[in-house]
């Protein structure tokens, strides 16, 4: 994913966590300037093929949440 990512210019800012109360958990948060961005790269034909490759390995299909900033320190 990091190349496409890397390549988007719609990913404000982007963020790959592992989970540090859980060994099997990955989070990232994603940045994007609109919703409808954010919507597109869910629907880019590389993502659906890295769900392809991922998601035999997943105990359920990856969780998507949007939230709205309410604060943000530097902005």
């Amino acid at each position: 994913m990091q190349p496409l990512i890397t390549s988007n210019a719609a990913h404000e800012a982007y963020f790959y966590c592992f989970d540090d109360n859980d060994p099997d958990g990955i989070i990232a948060f994603q940045q994007y300037p609109d919703r409808a961005s954010s919507q597109a790269f869910l629907k880019h034909d590389g993502y659906a093929a890295y769900l392809r490759d991922v998601e035999p390995l997943l105990a359920g299909p990856p969780e998507v949440l949007s939230v709205t900033p309410m604060w943000i320190k530097g902005a």
